[in-house]
């Protein structure tokens, strides 16, 4: 009786290897699936509706997770950042925070955190941007401050992103101690106030990085939702507001429900810099 025939991952029919690939939330999964044979690389590329990987986390040396993973690799191209931005828009050091919201751009204005539109223009001649007009749409809640606690700084930092058709606030404050506290608000622009929020959505978890925030859909069978990432510290200068001899920093995440923290975010921490780790959106 003859051997049956070896059959290898390439015999995979593509339909079964397209729900492979969605199954897959980590982007450095979805290059590495692509590249087992040709047949898989051609699933890859059929431009199927394919639910959104999680973010890459990269640090200033060049190390880079990708999200949950905790294996890290080397990314040279990412060694010596400057700095990031989470979007196709050019960064105004007028705002700590922006983002687009239904085909329009909003920022914080560094003073008072007041909501402010910003308009943008296009020269004719040389196509070149420029803000035409900024108009206040919701006065500022709460004003950026810092404590300093044993060389140590306790610091609230309001953050802006769209999540599902909303425009929301963050307000986040973080304890050396690890403790951590976030509100949720949502702009309503018909009464020019913010109006809390207690979910994000359990299909959702904004990662959150001074200009460089975003909210990413998940299955809630592989990845729990209704949860935010952030750095525990996430400031501009930290020159001025951190001893940085003795100071580290780290991301973390916790659930708006219960505060509990899922297991998605490698354990890693590093010496602060000058600039910070940030958050790698991969194209949809």
């Amino acid at each position: 009786m003859p051997d049956p025939p070896q059959l290898s991952w390439s015999d995979i029919p593509l339909d079964l290897a397209v729900l492979v690939l969605r199954r897959l939330p980590a982007h450095v999964d979805r290059v590495r699936f692509a590249a087992v044979c040709p047949q898989w690389r051609s699933a890859a590329r059929q431009g199927l509706p394919l639910p959104r990987p999680l973010p890459l986390l990269a640090l200033q040396d060049g190390t880079v997770y990708s999200l949950p993973s905790a294996e890290p690799f080397r990314l040279p191209a990412c060694a010596g950042y400057r700095d990031a931005c989470g979007g196709n828009w050019l960064f105004f050091s007028v705002f700590s925070d922006i983002a687009f919201h239904q085909g329009k751009l909003y920022g914080f204005d560094y003073i008072r955190s007041d909501l402010c539109a910003i308009d943008i223009c296009v020269d004719n001649n040389t196509d070149d941007p420029s803000i035409s007009g900024i108009r206040r749409v919701i006065e500022g809640t709460s004003i950026i401050a810092a404590t300093l606690v044993d060389d140590f700084v306790v610091i609230n930092t309001v953050y802006l992103v769209e999540s599902s058709g909303a425009l929301l606030m963050e307000d986040g404050t973080v304890y050396p101690n690890g403790r951590n506290e976030f509100e949720v608000f949502q702009a309503d622009f018909e009464r020019s106030k913010w109006t809390e929020s207690a979910t994000i959505g359990l299909d959702q978890v904004l990662f959150l990085r001074r200009r460089c925030s975003r909210s990413v859909p998940v299955s809630q069978k592989e990845i729990p939702g209704n949860c935010i990432a952030f750095f525990e510290n996430d400031d501009d200068d930290d020159t001025v507001w951190y001893n940085t001899e003795k100071s580290s920093s780290s991301c973390s995440i916790c659930n708006m429900k219960d505060g509990k923290m899922p297991s998605i975010l490698p354990t890693v921490s590093w010496k602060r810099g000058t600039v910070p780790a940030t958050w790698l959106f991969p194209q949809d």
